[in-house]
This record gives structure tokens, C-alpha cells and sequence, in this order.
């Protein structure tokens, strides 16, 4: 496996752990606790949902990338996809939107795992990034859980 490689497939797997051991040692009225205001705030059961479904779509992504595709489809509403997911995935319990979000993040890794350094270097279209290299378009994965879970703690810790 190549160095660039194995350090992604770590660092995705150890972020993993680290999400799914903070959603499993949630009381269960923390669900409920709304982490972003606005028009359509979201609860930290919310964004666990997002993060499910995120994780989901990135498979597909990956999937067309690794075939010769370009990941996102040009046009790709980030915005829409999300309102729209969140909300399908509503009534979903925190232990199954978990278990998607961990089943999909294993696929992930899997397919990571067999990234060589040319398609690492390659372009490829990312709902918020744009086009960019494969090797930022997967550093993503676990960048996009950092930045929701620091966002759960600091409303959590207030």
C-alpha cells in the first residue's frame, strides 16, 4: 500500500472510532439538542443523519471516481441533497443512522485501501470542494465528521 495511502486509510479509521464512540456515549435527550440554527436547524440527531447519508453518497462517488468518472455529477445541489436526506432519514433511530454510517465508512476505507498514488493525484468533482485531487476529496471524509462533531461539542459544553 502506498505511504499517502495507508496514512488516509488510518487516519479514516481512527476518526471512525472516534465519531462512533461519541454518538454511542450520548444520553438520550442529547439527541434532541439543536447544534445549527437557522431556517432548518439541525439536532445532533440531525446531523447524524447527514453524516449517514453523506457517507452513503460518498460511496456512490467513490465508486464512479475509481471507474473512470469524475465522483459528484456536475450540477450536484449539496444544499438540496442534504435538506432532503436529513429529512428522509428523520424517524431513523440513532443506532441504525450509526450502523448505515458504519457500514458505508467500512466500504469506504475498503476502496481507499486500494487507491494507488496515480489516482490519488487525479482530479475528481467534489460536492463543496469543487474539482480537486482524489487525495483531498477522501482527507474530506474525515475532515467533514471533525467539523460537525467540534460543532456538537461546543453546544454540548455550553
Amino acid at each position: 500500500m502506498v505511504a499517502i495511502t495507508q496514512h488516509l486509510v488510518q487516519r479514516i479509521s481512527s476518526e471512525t472510532d472516534k465519531l462512533l464512540a461519541f454518538f454511542h456515549d450520548l444520553a438520550p435527550d442529547q439527541w434532541a439538542q439543536t447544534v445549527y440554527s437557522g431556517d432548518k436547524p439541525w439536532t445532533i440527531q440531525q446531523i447524524l443523519a447527514h453524516l449517514a447519508s453523506a457517507e452513503i453518497e460518498f460511496t456512490r462517488q467513490l465508486d464512479d471516481f475509481l471507474a473512470g468518472g469524475l465522483g459528484a455529477p456536475e450540477g450536484f445541489d449539496i444544499d438540496a441533497f442534504n435538506a432532503r436526506e436529513v429529512a428522509a432519514l428523520g424517524e431513523v433511530q440513532p443506532i441504525e443512522l450509526m450502523r448505515r454510517f458504519e457500514q458505508a465508512r467500512r466500504s469506504n476505507i475498503e476502496k481507499v485501501s486500494r487507491v494507488g498514488e496515480s489516482d490519488l493525484a487525479r482530479q475528481g468533482r467534489h460536492p463543496y470542494l469543487g474539482i480537486a485531487p482524489l487525495s483531498e476529496i477522501v482527507k474530506m471524509i474525515y475532515r467533514h465528521n471533525q467539523i460537525h462533531l467540534r460543532d456538537i461539542r461546543r453546544v454540548l459544553n455550553q
